[in-house]
């Protein structure tokens, strides 16, 4: 592990391809598309709100998954220890306005650390052999389209969200999965660039999002990888006011 761990710090600190992943992240890039189809997608909503139309179908452009993903761990001598996932389907908020988006986020959790100490508590854990994360997230960002309501599309379109998601995508790249290994990948967006810095507990304070706590006041939930990617979709639902 000593070796795949400078490995990793020369790649992060490699500082052309750090910047570029945090441009794609920011207002450049992937990150300025995943900010214009999140905007589309309001104004789909309001429309949708407004519209007498009961068949109202979402554009193609507006018509895709939020997949917000975490990862626990490094590449140090501890390894990667979690790889969780939230999803929220556009086109289940349109057909069901009535509910919570939150309600409509489905989740799970990857472990690959025996001794992983914190409870997923948005869904499922499943356990995966490390030589497996690869093929795992290159899985989660597979959304098979079984609708087809766009053409012969095969596969539903992503905008993957993560909280300082450089730091996701770092590690992804360092196990052999690049950003362009995911066509589905339509855009990016950073809740920690939208909430302007601090962190995920912090952001979510600020927004009057729930967190348990435990006796002693701190959130032990955070700090497993799926209950991260809940709440980083969260937050962003409650920035964009869905």
């Amino acid at each position: 592990m000593g070796k795949k761990f400078h490995q990793w710090k020369q790649l992060w600190w490699r500082r052309p391809l750090r910047n570029i992943l945090r441009t794609r992240c920011g207002d450049g890039g992937n990150g300025r598309q995943g900010k214009a189809a999140s905007k589309a997608f309001i104004e789909a909503l309001v429309t949708k709100t407004t519209s007498e139309d009961e068949g109202f179908m979402l554009s193609a452009e507006v018509d895709f998954v939020f997949v917000s993903i975490d990862i626990e761990g490094g590449m140090d001598q501890w390894g990667i220890k979690e790889f969780g996932v939230a999803k929220l389907d556009t086109r289940d908020v349109v057909v069901n306005m009535a509910s919570t988006s939150a309600d409509l986020i489905h989740g799970h959790n990857y472990a690959l650390a025996k001794g992983h100490r914190r409870a997923f508590v948005f869904g499922d854990t499943t356990r995966v052999d490390s030589s497996h994360l690869a093929a795992t997230i290159k899985d989660v960002c597979h959304i098979p389209d079984r609708k087809g309501l766009y053409g012969n599309e095969t596969e539903r379109r992503i905008v993957l969200v993560g909280h300082a998601i450089h730091n996701e995508l770092m590690t992804m790249e360092a196990h052999g999965v690049k950003l362009d290994d995911i066509p589905a990948v339509v855009g990016i967006l950073d809740t920690s660039d939208l909430g302007q810095g601090g962190s995920l507990e912090s952001l979510l304070t600020s927004l009057g999002l729930p967190l348990p706590r435990n006796r002693q006041g701190k959130a032990d939930s955070l700090h497993c990888a799926g209950n991260d990617a809940h709440y980083t979709l969260r937050a962003l639902l409650a920035m964009l006011y869905i």
